[in-house]
């Protein structure tokens, strides 16, 4: 079962394409976008958690 109108799909995709900056990444569907917002906020809580080894790697001016 299609849980999205595809009619709808297509006239979103119509109204992108014929913006003046079109989206490189766009996300169709309101559990999509759901889902995209988990694996965000995952992937920044990863990388949050090394912020201070990552940012200690700068080559120190001797």
């Amino acid at each position: 079962m299609q849980g999205g109108d595809p009619a709808k799909l297509g006239a979103a995709l119509v109204q992108l394409v014929g913006s003046a900056e079109p989206p490189v990444c766009w996300v169709a569907g309101a559990d999509a976008f759901a889902a995209l917002e988990q694996k965000a906020k995952t992937l920044l809580d990863q990388a949050g958690a090394h912020r201070d080894l990552s940012s200690s790697l700068a080559r120190d001016n001797a």
